[in-house]
């Protein structure tokens, strides 16, 4: 080399890559635990029905609330796990958080999987994208509110992409088959949305069957076919002969009781909840529909295999929201949204490279972080404050209230759970037979609670005119807000003695 004259630098860009990726990794991992850290004081309301029924299963009572059997749980195989946990830790709650946490773990790894599935190994930038991917998903504040809430619905999220993974495996293996038949067969135990897998799995099984067909001998690919058919109907026949000698019926309550007010429109409040909390999925969107214009290189895919389950799966769902006119919740569309987030992202990295993604990835995660600082701290405020005062109204029924007295609430979840008092549940999840009067005048919803022996009534407002207030309390504004200031408002929760008649 002539003297005076300088050898190029020469950079690694694979090692590159792989810092990059681990460094995002290192910053999603320390925002997960600080949030870990700011929601550690509440337990979601609804997440109280799951731990009751898990506490009266350790007990041997079966699915028990508030000592009456009922089928109002939709996930029996979070209750098992709650009750496990439960049973092994100090404190039901704390067994549930710590629950939470191993399931946000898993989540986390289903997601990196199949982001990296999803993505070519030889593409440049291919580790940082799938870093930036999980970034994305985890700054959500959907994610960050329901990860350690002590509902099931990030476990369920990682728990379709695996499904969807092992069941368009390329050339299924005998593992990949077995574990695509375990996990369609227990996901409507863990989720009622994933019996509508079914459908969609069906040309899948054929392929893994067929595998089995050609690589074994006839005796072998027999009692193969059995195990996985066991695999497939053993769990839901299970739970279904369970729930038929104990409740006498085998689909659970809570379909109707969630389904939406007459004047709400299901695609406008799916548009809203997924603009708040996946803002990133609608800007993917607007992307592909950019692309679509565009002609595509050859030999590139709108979506790879392992994605399509996942995406009939997803549409089936969505369609049967607006045709049961579901009132769909943030943790419903938590999901669906991960999966689609990924497929939809890894679809404009696999078509621009991750060179020109990448800004608006980076774009992307600060957009909802910015959200998730603006809300998640007075949303989780407000949910701390709120248990408290929830628990303070328990100790004060347990003091004044007969313990045989009925109390009729709305919020059946957290009150349930703490006091022993016979709860009329006035949401309709554990008593079906509420649910005509929920959108019809508060008089035939007191009438109905009467009906059911209520002698107390948990509510903002005087549920009848001869009603005794017992106690008034203030608690913070539920719900969520994108306008932070709104969480500073309050509601009332009163306990009201009703009129003997």
């Amino acid at each position: 080399m002539a003297q005076g004259t300088m050898a190029p630098l020469r950079t690694s860009t694979w090692l590159d890559d792989r810092l990059i990726a681990r460094l995002a990794m290192m910053a999603t991992l320390a925002w997960l635990m600080i949030w870990c850290f700011w929601s550690w004081g509440y337990w979601e309301d609804d997440s109280y029905i799951h731990l009751a029924y898990a506490r009266s299963v350790a007990q041997g009572q079966g699915f028990v609330f508030n000592g009456a059997l009922s089928n109002g749980d939709t996930s029996p195989l979070w209750v098992l796990a709650l009750s496990l946990a439960g049973s092994l830790a100090p404190a039901w709650v704390l067994g549930g958080k710590v629950l939470s946490l191993l399931c946000m773990g898993g989540a986390l790894w289903a997601f990196a999987l199949f982001s990296r599935r999803l993505l070519p190994a030889d593409m440049p930038g291919s580790r940082t994208s799938a870093a930036l991917l999980l970034a994305m998903i985890f700054v959500s504040p959907f994610t960050l509110h329901w990860a350690y809430s002590g509902m099931e619905a990030l476990m369920a999220s990682g728990w379709v992409v695996l499904m969807s993974m092992n069941l368009a495996a390329g050339r299924p293996s005998w593992r990949q088959t077995l574990l695509a038949c375990l996990l369609l067969g227990m996901s409507p135990l863990l989720r009622p949305e994933f019996v509508l897998m079914a459908p969609v799995a069906i040309p899948f099984l054929w392929r893994h069957t067929r595998a089995i067909s050609q690589n074994n001998s006839s005796t072998q690919a027999a009692v193969k076919l059995l195990i996985c058919a066991l695999l497939l109907v053993g769990p839901l026949l299970l739970w279904s002969a369970y729930a038929l000698q104990a409740f006498g019926y085998i689909m659970p309550n809570t379909n109707a009781a969630k389904r939406a007010a007459p004047g709400v429109i299901v695609p406008w409040r799916l548009l809203q909840l997924t603009g708040m909390g996946f803002p990133t999925l609608l800007l993917a969107g607007v992307g592909l529909g950019w692309a679509a214009t565009r002609p595509r290189h050859s030999g590139t895919t709108l979506a790879p295999r392992p994605a399509w389950p996942l995406l009939a799966w997803c549409g089936l769902v969505l369609a049967f929201y607006v045709l049961n006119h579901t009132h769909v919740q943030t943790r419903y569309l938590l999901v669906l949204g991960p999966g689609l987030l990924i497929v939809a992202w890894s679809t404009l990295i696999r078509r621009w490279g991750a060179a020109r993604v990448t800004p608006w990835l980076v774009l992307g995660i600060l957009g909802s972080g910015t959200i998730s600082l603006l809300l998640l701290k007075p949303l989780c405020d407000n949910k701390i404050a709120h248990d408290q005062r929830v628990e303070e109204l328990a100790s004060l029924i347990r003091q004044k209230v007969p313990p045989q007295a009925p109390i009729a609430v709305y919020s059946i979840g957290q009150i349930g759970f703490l006091i022993p008092n016979p709860i009329v549940d006035t949401g309709g999840i554990t008593q079906p037979s509420a649910t005509p009067y929920l959108f019809g005048p508060s008089s035939d919803m007191v009438a109905w609670a009467r009906r059911q022996g209520a002698r107390y009534y948990i509510s903002g407002e005087k549920p009848e005119p001869d009603a005794v207030l017992v106690h008034h309390m203030s608690v913070p504004v539920g719900g969520w807000f994108l306008k932070p200031s709104a969480y500073a408002g309050t509601e009332d929760i009163n306990l009201w003695l009703l009129s003997a008649r």
